[in-house]
């Protein structure tokens, strides 16, 4: 969401974060002909700076999302490396993730930080996806608005899953959300982290 063109410009970076442009950047234009594009995803959304993002933890659907916001920044560590800078917080947007798969290039997906939510008392056993946005005059929405201005006003619509005791795929709640993720991507999660150490990462063989 941040790429000077497909991003929710004018809250973008100064340069173009898709996977085709990092060939461009290292001067070696035909690196993407043959690449496998991997789009590093965590359960949960962050985002710094300005900017529309309709599945933001900011109360406005539900004023729990407060309290549970603040409890995924601190076990996470959301906080910027440099300015320490608190990271704003959102639930899973599904429909963000697949505009990302789509203008991005990605073949699969690694996805990460999904061990931070384990034990969080304030997500009382449940996890949020959002699946379709609602605009002011009820219209549902299925795809990325094409247009920044679009996102202000849209009300996120949630699929409700169980939250997992492990963020492995073989926890069956944590199972169910990947699987979810792919069938609406339509790419697969290659790759799952459960932990912060390096060797916390396991690769899916058989998607």
């Amino acid at each position: 969401m941040l790429d000077l063109d497909h991003g929710t410009y004018p809250y973008v970076t100064s340069s173009f974060t898709t996977a085709p442009s990092a060939g461009i950047g290292a001067a070696y234009p035909r690196m993407l002909r043959t690449a496998r594009v991997v789009g590093v995803a965590k359960v949960y959304l962050t985002r710094v700076g300005s900017g529309d993002f309709p599945t933001e933890m900011r109360g406005d659907h539900d004023p729990e999302e407060i309290r549970i916001g603040e409890a995924i920044r601190q076990a996470g560590g959301e906080f910027g490396a440099t300015t320490g800078r608190p990271r704003r917080i959102g639930w899973q947007d599904l429909v963000a993730l697949r505009h990302a798969v789509e203008v991005g290039g990605i073949d699969e997906i690694a996805l990460m930080k999904g061990d931070v939510l384990c034990d969080l008392e304030e997500l009382n056993g449940v996890f949020r996806v959002a699946t379709a946005y609602e605009a002011p005059d009820g219209t549902r929405l299925e795809r990325f608005p094409a247009r920044a201005e679009m996102l202000a006003g849209l009300k996120p619509l949630y699929e409700t899953f169980p939250l997992w005791k492990r963020a492995h795929p073989d926890d069956t709640a944590f199972a169910a959300l990947i699987s979810r993720i792919e069938s609406f991507t339509g790419v697969p999660v290659r790759f799952v982290g459960f932990g912060p150490e390096r060797e916390q990462i396991i690769e899916r063989k058989n998607t």
